[in-house]
């Protein structure tokens, strides 16, 4: 309702240059680079098979040098896969920049209220656009502003050194006093972006499943070229994919699914396990992402999801549950 802050600092954060970067990362990204500086994609880099093996975006700092940022929790599984497939010829260069970098998010209908009190720069929708990313100065520290938000409302991650970070810490909550500005924290986040239906690597994307499965398709390129697991993304589209991330909306009273939780269809065996789940503080629903057969995945298909050794009833529901033409976020 307001705006909030959040200390994402453990964000994996990367960069790779090089006069082969671009080349590099095409092969390794399953959407398209960025081609202009300042602009942002998000992809997921692919196993042969088509499983997603990392969920990252990539921002073009200037040509030759990507700013590739990741989950806390993949830090050096993501690395590795870099590493892993990183030319032999030195035309690209992967530094690891996660301790160096913190990062502050700020969400909220009156975060750009916020940006305004602290900064001269434009941060207005048509002078700063969803998914850009530039430098901008708060007070006397410059950092690397990224609109992008994991949970759904208009906001921004600030990426700086982190020797600032308290300074603009100090800053946001000084200027933020009056705007309603609280902290908040990954509970918080996680029942957010659950309302969005957005997607968590290791959770609800995993090397187990594909972008096509998971809903991705959107942010495949198939006719950008090669890059790791299209042949086997192609065949998979032509026959169908066997399963689909789907929403559920459970009837679950006192007690909330958050993973693993066996989900029923018309008879004893679980057809699927709930992959993320838990409470919408927003819509006043429990929510579960589970993988279901195709077959199962319709909207409005009524399933169980055990819960404390209980059936609640669950509805297949459509995507997201909140927002859903963006309105919020984009604004």
């Amino acid at each position: 309702s307001a705006v909030g802050v959040l200390d994402q600092t453990s964000f994996a954060k990367y960069v790779v240059s090089g006069p082969g970067a671009s080349h590099y990362l095409d092969r390794l990204c399953a959407n398209r680079l960025p081609t202009d500086p300042g602009r942002m994609a998000l992809t997921q880099m692919l196993t042969e098979r088509g499983g997603i093996q990392t969920d990252v975006t990539v921002t073009l700092l200037e040509p030759g040098v990507y700013y590739v940022v990741s989950a806390a929790a993949t830090e050096t599984h993501d690395l590795a896969w870099l590493q892993m497939h990183a030319p032999e010829d030195d035309s690209v260069r992967i530094d690891n920049v996660t301790a160096h970098h913190g990062v502050l998010t700020i969400a909220g209908p009156r975060s750009r209220e916020l940006l305004e009190h602290v900064s001269s720069d434009d941060v207005t929708h048509e002078g700063f656009p969803f998914f850009r990313a530039r430098p901008i100065d708060i007070g006397r520290a410059s950092v690397l502003a990224m609109r992008v938000s994991y949970v759904g409302e208009l906001g921004w991650e600030l990426h700086h050194p982190l020797e600032v970070q308290r300074y603009l810490y100090d800053l946001l909550c000084e200027a933020g006093a009056g705007l309603g500005l609280v902290d908040f924290g990954y509970r918080a986040l996680e029942s957010l972006r659950l309302e969005k239906c957005y997607r968590l690597w290791g959770a609800d994307m995993s090397a187990d499943w594909t972008p096509l499965q998971a809903g991705l398709e959107r942010f495949v390129a198939f006719d950008k070229g090669d890059f790791v697991g299209r042949d086997a993304l192609l065949r998979e589209r032509e026959s169908g994919p066997t399963h689909v991330l789907s929403c559920l909306v459970v009837d679950a009273e006192d007690a909330d699914a958050h993973g693993f939780e066996p989900v029923y269809a018309d008879g004893e065996r679980p057809v699927a396990y709930v992959s993320s789940g838990g409470y919408g503080h927003t819509i006043g629903r429990s929510i579960a992402l589970a993988y279901l057969p195709a077959g199962h995945s319709t909207v409005g298909t009524e399933l169980e999801v055990g819960i404390l050794g209980e059936r609640r009833r669950a509805v297949v529901s459509e995507q997201p549950l909140l927002d859903p033409a963006g309105e919020r976020l984009l604004s």
